[in-house]
């Protein structure tokens, strides 16, 4: 057996060729892979096990990928994750953060963001900050001013950690390393993912969404 992937809250492991076990000691992550991965074959309270012809993080994906990924690709992933937290959110938990190595690939067509640390209980649209965490270039600018803990955020946090993930997969680029985020958007000007992006990636809570239309 191969250890694939570990995360606070989650492990796969690859068993055979192509079979893999996921074990999570989160319920709701378990019930959400059920119904979007069709080659489960078993399903036990605290794990899953699948046949997949591989299993990588994203960043593992984009390593492969000089220059991004396609907007079609990119377009894809977004809705998948998208999909994920709407379903989180609908059982009252909310995203902090994600990363490209948060985020598993199972047969280069499903995506799922894997690491449970990053989902928080939603209390009325707050997420609660209780433990530390590395700041990198996938979280939200107020997750960056985090001084001291517990720390309070809102469930918007994460939208901002996923534009940010759909930037550098489209570019390889860091949104925090741009100035002029208009300008980095110019090649996908007026698309959907254009508008996607836009809006997550406001700085206004208020007026920060994950829509993708």
């Amino acid at each position: 057996m191969t250890n694939i992937y570990s995360s606070k809250g989650s492990k796969v492991i690859k068993n055979e060729d192509n079979i893999y076990t996921l074990e999570s000691s989160n319920s709701l992550f378990l019930s959400y892979l059920t119904n979007v991965m069709p080659n489960i074959s078993k399903r036990n309270p605290s794990s899953i096990v699948f046949q997949s012809k591989s299993v990588m993080t994203l960043s593992q994906q984009l390593a492969h990928h000089k220059h991004g990924l396609s907007y079609e690709a990119v377009d894809g992933i977004m809705r998948q994750i998208i999909k994920q937290i709407k379903f989180f959110e609908q059982n009252q938990f909310g995203l902090l953060f994600v990363s490209p190595e948060d985020i598993i690939v199972i047969s280069n067509d499903i995506y799922v963001i894997a690491n449970m640390d990053a989902f928080k209980r939603d209390n009325n649209g707050i997420l609660v900050v209780d433990t530390p965490y590395k700041k990198d270039n996938f979280k939200s600018p107020e997750f960056h001013s985090i001084r001291s803990l517990p720390y309070r955020v809102s469930y918007k946090s994460g939208y901002y950690s996923v534009a940010c993930v759909g930037v550098y997969c489209l570019f390889k680029v860091n949104i925090h390393d741009k100035s002029d985020i208009d300008e980095m958007l110019l090649p996908i000007l007026q698309t959907s993912l254009y508008w996607f992006l836009k809006r997550a990636l406001n700085k206004n809570l208020k007026e920060r969404f994950l829509i993708l239309i």
